[in-house]
């Protein structure tokens, strides 16, 4: 799929578009996640192969989750877990100058997705080193004791894929109605031939919860994503991001008929420059500074596009345009029932300004944490960067790219 996408960038003159930008604002970034990755070997990590139930399994979900999960994503487990999974287990108090730090990675393995051994020994290395990282810049003291559960399913993000039901580990099975949407799927099929809204089991990846005081838990579903989703729950379980959903206050540039959670699209985005520095760093990682913004900026630059090409597929799907989206014309059109608009339209809008969103962030000697006080600020860059993007370009070309249905967000995979 990679391969394809880019070459069809290439062959459309699209591969430029934000190809010159600076990103120097990432060098004390880059310089810390090389660090980490480099020296895990100062760390006591213990990895190994467990057994564990069905019945277990179904518990934690219902735990974790609040009783809810994408029904295809449960039947899946239920098909093709293993009933082994891989733990790794780490302090990395040492790293951070703190006493102790707990982290827990669990890896369920699944029949019809193998995942090589050594893979998930960098799955595990990427994660905790991007702890260590991450834990530097959080406000509060939000990382203390981190379970992360980490279903490889099959399961991949499509458009065509319906809203779902989701589970009940109580029992029975529920249309979608979630706390993030405002439309049942009864609903949604009771208006006939509409545009049927997009959900969880189309776009989500995992759950967490923002700065629990103790033991924090982020639960992933889909190996689709896997990393960069992990990136993007972190900014939550750090309380890196901010908790005003800004729905009133962004209403005059993004108006949509959705409970519109604009702290997603600051998560997703950092989600996605993270995913693409690792991929980076990963090709070698003793890389100088020189070595790494020469790579980096074609790795965002293509990642950027992606971005756009999603964004654009999103409003297609909706019958919009992003004339509409310019215009604050969607209200009626753009059905979702999860932050759908947040992860793909206002994200390709900052990825396809890069440069001014690293210095919007850059600001306050931290560049991870969201400055609560500038939420303004950010909606002024977010109103200014809408007519500066290259979207509608990508746009015209829209036609030229396959794999038509996927929703995948990050074009890059960080695996070996």
């Amino acid at each position: 799929m990679e391969n394809e996408f880019i070459d069809k960038m290439f062959n459309n003159n699209l591969i430029h578009i934000n190809g010159d930008l600076q990103y120097s604002p990432l060098k004390t970034l880059f310089g810390e996640i090389q660090s980490a990755y480099n020296n895990l070997n100062r760390l006591t990590i213990t990895r190994q192969d467990s057994a564990k139930g069905m019945a277990a399994i179904l518990s934690d979900i219902q735990q974790h989750s609040g009783n809810y999960l994408p029904i295809p994503i449960i039947d899946s487990i239920k098909q093709n877990y293993l009933g082994t999974m891989h733990v790794v287990e780490v302090d990395i108090g040492p790293m951070i100058n703190t006493k102790k730090c707990d982290i827990k990675l669990s890896f369920y393995k699944m029949n019809d997705n193998p995942i090589m051994q050594n893979t998930l020994e960098l799955y595990s290395n990427v994660m905790i080193s991007w702890l260590i990282v991450a834990k530097k810049y959080e406000g509060a003291e939000c990382l203390k004791n981190l379970t992360v559960d980490i279903y490889l399913t099959k399961e991949r993000k499509l458009l065509n894929t319906n809203v779902g039901e989701l589970y009940d580990a109580n029992g029975g099975t529920h249309r979608a109605q979630q706390t993030h949407g405002n439309e049942t799927q009864a609903q949604q099929q009771a208006h006939g031939n509409e545009t049927q809204a997009l959900g969880s089991n189309n776009v989500n990846t995992a759950l967490t919860y923002r700065c629990v005081h103790g033991k924090s838990i982020i639960l992933l579903y889909r190996s689709e994503d896997l990393i960069k989703t992990f990136f993007h729950e972190t900014f939550h379980t750090l309380s890196l991001d901010f908790e005003n959903a800004a729905k009133k206050e962004v209403k005059h540039i993004f108006n949509i008929n959705s409970p519109l959670r604009l702290f997603e699209s600051y998560c997703e985005t950092w989600a996605r420059i993270v995913n693409s520095m690792y991929y980076v760093i990963l090709l070698n990682p003793n890389m100088k500074w020189q070595a790494f913004n020469k790579n980096f900026k074609v790795v965002l630059s293509i990642e950027s596009i992606y971005s756009a090409i999603q964004c654009c597929k999103i409003l297609n799907y909706m019958d919009l345009t992003y004339d509409d989206v310019l215009s604050n014309n969607v209200f009626d059109k753009f059905k979702e029932t999860s932050n759908v608009f947040s992860y793909y339209v206002i994200t390709a809008i900052i990825m396809m300004n890069p440069t001014q969103f690293l210095s919007f962030c850059n600001n306050d000697n931290n560049i991870l944490k969201f400055n609560k006080s500038k939420l303004q600020e950010y909606i002024q860059f977010l109103s200014k960067a809408r007519y500066t993007s290259n979207i509608k370009t990508v746009e015209t070309h829209l036609d030229k790219f396959t794999y038509k249905k996927s929703l995948r967000m990050a074009i890059f995979d960080i695996k070996n």
